[in-house]
């Protein structure tokens, strides 16, 4: 039996998402405002298929500060029933469409705080790496009713679970990082703990989490080209070069040096070459 209705088992249902080259360097980071903001909903008081979406939800709200009221929550729900397949009660529905709707509702209310949708591998070297930055991340898993009693103790996933058994519940949540410990972040009524540590080895934790997982990515927070040499001259400085501030300076101006188009040179090289390695 299927509980909390998330239910996409794989990575072949992602083709409407809005694509781009993911380069995570280019990411600004991100303010993390869960702790400042305690904006949370539960599922249960406005529906209780939809555990989906309120985690992108939850995550918009953090983002921005802004709290979703019941109405605009059921009236995204009401635009997921006109979709095709459609959203409908008791049997949930495809995280890769939630993804796609909440995007599209939020960026056409919201003309200057608009976010673009990456997927990612999950719990890969990216995953962390947007995470570290201050990001949180979408995904779902699949697990037994071990899962649960595990957390309840001490509200963390400590212990080797037997995942024979695995399946019974499929469930959408959010990840993120904070003190260098990885978060679930859970909506749902009988959560017990709403937050809860992952403690098990991460080859463990692949084995319960699906393999794609999401991140919206506020536009703003994507370098432009500017912002982007800026920030490689500044890392060449750090590193190795004497502190010559000035050159950051007048690449602001678009004045680019020769010691500094030759910084930029080396480093697109170096990126190439690191890509026809992959």
């Amino acid at each position: 039996m299927t509980y909390f209705w998330a239910i996409d088992k794989s990575n072949n249902l992602d083709y409407k998402l809005v694509w781009s080259e993911l380069d995570i360097e280019q990411f600004k980071e991100q303010v993390n405002n869960y702790f400042k903001n305690k904006i949370a909903y539960n599922q249960y008081y406005i529906n209780n298929s939809m555990c989906t979406i309120i985690a992108w939800l939850w995550i918009l709200s953090n983002y921005f500060n802004y709290t979703f009221s019941k109405e605009e929550m059921l009236e995204i729900i009401e635009l997921a029933r006109k979709e095709t397949p459609p959203f409908v009660d008791g049997k949930g529905w495809y995280v890769y469409k939630w993804v796609d709707l909440v995007r599209r509702y939020w960026n056409e209310r919201n003309p200057d705080k608009q976010i673009i949708t990456y997927r990612i591998d999950t719990f890969w070297e990216e995953f962390y790496k947007l995470m570290n930055k201050g990001y949180h991340i979408q995904t779902w898993f699949s697990v037994n009713r071990e899962y649960w009693n595990d957390k309840k103790d001490n509200c963390a996933i400590d212990n080797s679970i037997n995942w024979v058994d695995k399946g019974s519940i499929w469930h959408s949540i959010y990840l993120w990082i904070d003190n260098w410990k990885t978060y679930v972040i859970d909506s749902y009524k009988w959560a017990w703990c709403n937050q809860y540590s992952l403690e098990l080895p991460i080859e463990e934790l692949k084995t319960m989490f699906f393999n794609n997982s999401y991140v919206y990515i506020p536009k703003k927070n994507i370098m432009t080209q500017l912002e982007k040499d800026i920030d490689i001259i500044e890392k060449w400085y750090n590193k190795w070069w004497t502190k010559n501030y000035q050159n950051v300076e007048n690449i602001k101006k678009w004045n680019y040096t020769q010691d500094v188009k030759t910084i930029l040179l080396i480093e697109r090289r170096i990126e190439a070459y690191k890509k026809d390695w992959e």
